[in-house]
């Protein structure tokens, strides 16, 4: 039986390492792409959601809560931000 020359035992023990690196790795952000959960404040009046406002994100990962702190006066309105991405507080 002919042996096979060690650079090729090592190139193969390393293409069957970085297989099960990046099998690891991608489940791993899989995890990652659930949501957390995130508990509204004592001062959040109403939850709406991001789709609300552009129809094409309903369903999609893109869609996200929308949290409103209504004081019920007049007054000017603003938006905050919290993070970058969706669902980041």
């Amino acid at each position: 039986m002919k042996r096979l020359h060690p650079q090729y035992v090592t190139g193969l023990l390393f293409l069957a390492l970085m297989g099960a690196a990046g099998f690891f790795a991608a489940r791993t952000f899989e995890e990652m792409r659930q949501p957390d959960v995130v508990i509204a404040g004592p001062g959040v009046t109403r939850v709406g959601s991001l789709a609300d406002y552009h129809q094409p994100l309903r369903g999609t990962h893109g869609d996200t809560p929308v949290y409103y702190l209504e004081s019920g006066n007049p007054g000017p309105t603003i938006l905050v931000l919290g993070g970058v991405h969706p669902n980041e507080p």
